[in-house]
């Protein structure tokens, strides 16, 4: 099977792929794996790639931002976890491609 992803070398090679229009297969695989329907939209740049597919959002990001995956994953635990009264993004899933 031909990898979905790019492979990143460093943080100067991520930005120069960032912004380029080659993150829609994976996203399309992800949409399907999790029966996502929806035309996917590219979210708003930050640091990472972001589509919305109907209700939900893809997060894609690079192994050499796994710590940031890690953080961003246990604060929004913790937070759902406290009840505090406000909407938190639900993690549907989390895991690799290729």
């Amino acid at each position: 099977m031909s990898r979905l992803l790019p492979e990143i070398r460093d943080r100067q090679h991520y930005g120069e792929l960032f912004g380029r229009d080659l993150w829609l297969p994976a996203v399309l695989e992800l949409a399907g794996r999790h029966g996502l329907r929806g035309q996917p939209r590219r979210g708003v740049k930050g640091s990472h790639i972001v589509y919305r597919v109907g209700g939900a959002w893809i997060k894609i990001m690079a192994p050499l931002f796994d710590k940031d995956m890690a953080f961003e994953i246990a604060g929004l635990e913790t937070v759902a976890a406290a009840r505090v009264g406000v909407a938190i993004p639900e993690i549907l899933a989390c895991g690799e491609l290729d």
